[in-house]
């Protein structure tokens, strides 16, 4: 399996990769906006080039700076598409397909193995880390930075093999930078690529530009446009820190947000949870179990009696990306989601994926070993998609994402409604309750839908 494959079978197994992902994800293309969308619609009106270049400008009332990814691509889609939020989904759903593309492609040249870097691919394509910006169009730039950053990626490994300049890389590094703030750990990437490579030391002068470029960023914007540090967004450097950690290994392997919540400790899990929802909390216990067993214990086990010295350096490589990517988001307590793993989930991923491919390649003293590998690589493979729909469908039960997209479009229903009745109306009544707030984002969605700031929203 390390051959190199047909160029039309790898298109085939990717293709047949991005329809397990759609059929995954297929109920969310119906979702209508909600909270932060509203919220940033409202931040991206442009009358003219002045106005359209502050969309640059930091702002201090948000943790984020994601100009590119928000502002700017929320401005052209209702320009163009107004508020038909289908189209704002097949943006969605064809960055995705792009970045499973990046993906495999990426680490067929780290690893320069098409078994392996399909398997990547497939993990990343079916993870339900996804699950809140396929019904988001905010959270948007947790899709197209990550694109950015494997693009810069890929272009830097090139310039090393083809002894280029960096300049394409730096170009989708920039980009990267002003979609999604996470992607400033891009230089420390390189340098650990570097690292597992032993390329030579003189090759670390390439990443001084990055590093420049986002110490730049980061000074301008929390220096000069310093961003909230309360509520949510404070810092702590404790023992949240393993806590924390703890919560996105679980998301990593697609632990539902909702289990997730019921860890009252470190060690410790509320099992009430499964009162609620039996079949499915049970279900997604029991095949986690059975994942990791399948992911790790078996292959580690049967690899580490050969002595291979190459999975050292991999769990190495893999551990340091996975912390790596969570840098930037590690030390919120409060503040925590699974999108904000699409980038260091890749490193996880890549020690399950050599693992497998290490298995698929090792000798068994077993009758009919091909047979088994392969029944071994399906059970794999079926195992992960079903956990990812047993989570998917846990989550469309009961997460906010859904639930929140639901309410905002009944009621902007309601009031068109009562806007055809009496055209002159300003002030529109809606029940007060925190979801209906939030799903409104107060005051933002009735002042975006009627295009008048005028609109007044009661909450009685």
């Amino acid at each position: 399996m390390t051959k190199q494959m047909f160029n039309w079978k790898i298109f085939i197994l990717l293709f047949l990769t991005v329809l397990a992902s759609l059929y995954l994800y297929k109920d969310s293309f119906s979702a209508y906006f909600f909270q932060d969308d509203w919220f940033t619609f409202s931040i991206s009106k442009a009358s003219n080039l002045k106005e359209f270049i502050r969309f640059f400008i930091p702002r201090t009332d948000v943790i984020y700076y994601r100009p590119l990814g928000m502002q700017v691509m929320f401005y052209f889609m209702k320009s163009i598409f107004g508020l038909n939020y289908i189209w704002y989904h097949l943006i969605i759903v064809f960055t995705h397909i792009f970045n499973i593309i990046l993906v495999y492609y990426l680490f067929k040249l780290i690893l320069n193995n098409y078994f392996t870097a399909l398997l990547i691919s497939f993990m990343y394509a079916i993870s339900t880390i996804h699950f809140i910006p396929f019904y988001w169009f905010s959270t948007y730039p947790f899709i197209l930075g990550p694109a950015f950053l494997f693009l810069s990626c890929i272009f830097f490994i090139l310039s090393l093999k083809t002894h280029r300049k960096i300049f394409i890389s730096l170009i989708f590094y920039i980009l990267g930078l002003l979609t999604y703030e996470i992607v400033i750990i891009t230089p420390l990437i390189f340098m650990l690529y570097l690292s597992f490579q032993k390329i030579s030391k003189i090759h670390y002068i390439r990443v001084l530009p990055y590093l420049f470029l986002g110490g730049l960023l980061f000074a301008i914007r929390f220096i000069y446009y310093h961003p909230p540090s309360t509520g949510n967004y404070v810092l702590q450097a404790d023992y949240h820190l393993l806590s924390n950690l703890k919560t996105y290994l679980l998301w990593s392997f697609n632990w539902s947000e909702i289990l997730t919540e019921q860890m009252t400790s470190l060690f410790r899990f509320n099992f009430r949870i499964m009162n609620y929802y039996p079949s499915l909390a049970n279900l997604s216990v029991a095949l986690f179990i059975f994942t990791i067993i399948i992911y790790f214990i078996i292959p580690f086990i049967i690899i580490l009696r050969e002595k291979d010295k190459s999975l050292f350096n991999i769990i190495i490589f893999g551990i340091g990306w996975f912390l790596i990517g969570l840098l930037p988001v590690l030390f919120f307590s409060k503040h925590k989601y699974p999108y904000y793993l699409p980038i260091s989930i890749l490193g996880l991923f890549m020690i399950i994926a050599y693992l497998l491919t290490k298995l698929f390649n090792q000798h068994i003293p077993i009758r009919n070993q091909l047979n088994f590998k392969y029944l071994y690589l399906f059970l794999f493979l079926l195992s992960y998609f079903y956990q990812a729909i047993i989570t998917y469908n846990f989550n469309s039960l009961i997460h906010w994402a859904p639930r929140r997209a639901l309410i905002s479009e009944k009621l902007v229903k309601r009031f068109l409604e009562e806007k055809k009745l009496d055209s002159d109306k300003k002030v529109f009544y809606v029940q007060n309750t925190p979801e209906n707030k939030l799903a409104l984002n107060d005051q933002d969605a009735l002042k975006i839908v009627f295009n008048d700031v005028r609109i007044v929203t009661v909450y009685d």
